[in-house]
């Protein structure tokens, strides 16, 4: 079993038995379960990565004339 039953964000974590590849889904894991009810999957690494990375480069630009 794993030590915590949810993920950061609060969902479900997958079991470790889960046969969940490419789409298919397996009935008895109860985070399957949740997003075959309609749940919102978890976000990829790359939205946060490139969110950050947006963020520091608007930072470091200066602000143009017509932006002040």
């Amino acid at each position: 079993m794993y030590r915590k039953e949810l993920n950061r964000d609060g969902t479900t974590r997958h079991s470790r038995a889960c046969q969940a590849a490419y789409g298919r889904i397996d009935p008895n894991c109860p985070r399957c379960l949740e997003l075959r009810k309609g749940a919102a999957p978890r976000p990829g690494w790359q939205q946060p990565f490139f969110a950050r990375k947006m963020r520091r480069l608007q930072r470091s630009l200066p602000l143009s004339p017509a932006n002040t």
